[in-house]
């Protein structure tokens, strides 16, 4: 994938960059890695600069010792483009990616052209079951599992959650997830993000983004997929009513990762939004 590293506020940072032309950034959910982008590199390479960060504690970039909320994603997004010389570009942001992405189009509008919000979070004041039960000393660990019991057979098993229909999960991100998820310190690093947007009663207030919908200003698509067990499709309609200029695209027969699991069409339709006419030169 031609990979590269660059040093952003004293962390190694993993990053990928393809292309030509606008830029727009990736950024991945929470656990996640660039390798989350794998069958949509080379589309939207064809008519952007496309650059995949893995975010600090994830994929291979360095921890840091900060507490991983979303403003911290944010001034690290902000001062990877400032390193790279992007002085704009549109944001496309998977799961936790959403807020981080929207948060910062918010608060620094001059640098974001358009907003593409992938079965966002942050567009509700609820959480999982199962992300507030990981705020649980010892239970959090269970529920994480051991990076010793990770494998390929696991993986496959755990995203009956994440996929409509698992099976046609391509054996690359298999490969990818099963490296990056047996990280040693992983579930230390996952916990610590974990407890910054919830406890076990409810999220954080300023875990969400809800009060920030009205104010995008950019050109919005929201994408989601209709039988997203993490995140439900209410959120995504809710988003889409409460932010000026939305659009919202539904797949059906999917799950939390359209990116993935419908890549094809998650292409065609990524690529149709950003060359429409208010999308202009981001670097």
């Amino acid at each position: 994938m031609n990979e590269e590293y660059v040093t952003v506020d004293g962390l190694n940072t993993r990053y990928l960059v393809r292309g030509t032309g606008p830029v727009i950034i990736l950024i991945h959910g929470l656990g996640e890695f660039l390798e989350g982008w794998l069958f949509n590199l080379a589309a939207l390479s064809k008519y952007c600069t496309v650059y995949a960060i893995d975010l600090p504690g994830h994929g291979l970039s360095e921890e840091s010792m900060h507490n991983h909320n979303i403003g911290f994603y944010v001034e690290f997004v902000v001062n990877f483009m400032a390193i790279m010389g992007i002085s704009r570009a549109s944001l496309l942001g998977h799961s936790m990616g959403g807020p981080i992405c929207l948060s910062l189009a918010v608060d620094f509008p001059s640098k974001v052209n358009k907003l593409v919000l992938v079965n966002s979070g942050g567009f509700h004041n609820k959480v999982s079951w199962g992300y507030r039960l990981a705020t649980i000393p010892f239970l959090g660990k269970i529920l994480l599992g051991s990076p010793l019991l990770i494998n390929r057979a696991t993986i496959r098993f755990g995203m009956r959650r994440q996929f409509y229909n698992p099976e046609i999960v391509p054996e690359a991100w298999i490969d990818a997830a099963n490296k990056h998820l047996r990280r040693p310190k992983r579930n230390e690093t996952m916990l610590n993000i974990i407890k910054n947007y919830t406890g076990i009663g409810s999220i954080h207030s300023d875990a969400t983004v809800t009060d920030k919908l009205p104010q995008v200003k950019q050109p919005t698509l929201i994408i989601h997929g209709m039988q997203d067990k993490v995140i439900p499709v209410e959120h995504a309609y809710t988003a889409c009513n409460l932010i000026p200029h939305a659009r919202l695209e539904i797949f059906h027969q999917c799950g939390h990762n359209p990116q993935i699991e419908k890549a094809a069409k998650f292409n065609e339709v990524v690529l149709s939004f950003l060359r429409s006419t208010e999308y202009q030169q981001g670097r």
